[in-house]
């Protein structure tokens, strides 16, 4: 059969997977929009501060965990999704695997919270269970299945459970610690119950993974492994290393607008998820008409995103009164400055999670990120000793760029060779 009779199935397929996962994303913008304000005003900047700095920790070693299956489970079991068997060799291997890493993870996460002196075990200990949760969380399953209604009900029904029980419960600035828990608990129990019905889904372990497996499962991820680290760095090291630096109070507002500013620079996820079988099929069929089809993609996505910064960058005062309850110069010109993020970042997301993934350039992906977190690295550092928290808001706006036309470039080349 031409790919194109499948058109209408497949357009079908996609519209609804990335609809499921629209709406995922969305319940994690809204949440926050309405978490944070109401914890910052709750606890304080000094408490808040310090849930913002272990909450981004928790998140960025629970990436870890991930490291890369997100990715190149999704791209095996795509492939082989109707073979029961490879199913249930791909399920139990990839969550065995997660398992392997979740304990030296554990280790560095409470490590990482341990150096920041201010901080009682209780903070520490309250995120780490979003790194259990992270392993259990059989997502990268279900988006390669594409079958993602009740995954995200699921989901969505933990958020909305957490907010309820935030707002219930956390009352005055001793309640950091729960603040924690809450959050990460509505994150677990939901993976639990989704790791649960995969397995029943697979059916029982027809095999125990041997330590073979698993190296070589981890060997095949490697390249991909090194791309999330350097992406979390990229998207969470702006809070952790300022948590570093500054106190707590001062960490607080410049948290809750990269919050404000994560969110919109993730809310293409959906997209990404729900195209990710489609472009890791195409790229293999017609690599001329995946690209073109991808730069359409690009340049409608980008457009609204650059549009949305553009509206929130020229009424930040406003946006700000509404968030924070204050808009304060310094807070003003970090959200004008990262509000611009989200569009470059996109366009970056597009040419390697779309482009460079799907056509096996795991390598050229894990080069990619080696030079935007270096670029960030470098210059983060002098420009947050000279300019605190904008400075920050600057490097991360300069990787974002630097390695975005340097990817563009890249996935050009590759597509055209393969065209070739």
């Amino acid at each position: 059969m031409h790919p194109s009779a499948a058109k209408p199935g497949v357009r079908r397929t996609i519209l609804a997977n990335a609809s499921w996962m629209l709406l995922f994303q969305l319940s994690g913008v809204a949440t926050p929009l309405l978490i944070y304000p109401y914890l910052i005003r709750t606890l304080g900047d000094e408490s808040f501060g310090n849930v913002a700095f272990v909450y981004s920790t928790a998140i960025a070693f629970s990436m870890i965990v991930e490291y890369g299956f997100n990715f190149t489970a999704v791209r095996e079991l795509a492939r082989v999704r109707d073979d029961a068997t490879r199913t249930n060799r791909i399920f139990y291997l990839t969550q065995h695997s997660k398992f392997l890493i979740l304990g030296p993870a554990l280790l560095a996460y409470l490590l990482a919270c341990g150096l920041r002196g201010d901080l009682g075990i209780g903070f520490a200990l309250a995120g780490a269970p979003l790194l259990v949760a992270n392993a259990l969380l059989p997502l990268w399953f279900h988006q390669a299945r594409e079958r993602l209604a009740l995954p995200v009900t699921i989901l969505i029904g933990g958020r909305l459970a957490a907010l309820a029980c935030l707002l219930l419960l956390v009352r005055n600035a001793d309640d950091g610690a729960l603040a924690i828990s809450i959050l990460t608990f509505g994150t677990m129990i939901p993976a639990w119950l989704l790791h649960h019905r995969a397995s029943r889904a697979v059916g029982a372990r027809q095999s125990r993974p041997t330590w073979h497996q698993l190296r070589s499962n981890l060997a095949a991820g490697r390249y991909l492994f090194v791309s999330n680290l350097c992406g979390t760095v990229l998207v969470h090291g702006p809070v952790i290393l300022l948590g570093y630096l500054v106190s707590s109070a001062q960490l607080a507002p410049f948290a809750a607008i990269d919050k404000l500013c994560y969110m919109l620079r993730f809310s293409y996820l959906p997209l990404n998820k729900a195209l990710f079988p489609y472009f890791s099929r195409r790229f293999g069929e017609s690599p001329h008409h995946a690209l073109k089809r991808l730069g359409q993609i690009s340049a409608v996505v980008a457009a609204g995103l650059a549009a949305i910064g553009l509206l929130v960058h020229f009424n930040g005062e406003t946006v700000l009164r509404i968030y924070l309850g204050r808009a304060e110069p310094q807070s003003l010109a970090v959200l004008s400055i990262l509000i611009l993020v989200p569009a470059v970042t996109f366009l970056r997301s597009a040419a390697t999670t779309l482009g460079l993934i799907p056509l096996n350039e795991d390598r050229a992906q894990m080069r990619l990120q080696l030079v935007a977190c270096a670029v960030f690295l470098v210059a983060f550092v002098p420009a947050v000793a000279n300019w605190q928290s904008t400075g920050a808001a600057a490097a991360i706006l300069l990787a974002e760029i630097a390695v975005t036309g340097v990817a563009t470039v890249i996935l050009y080349g590759v597509a055209q060779r393969r065209c070739r």
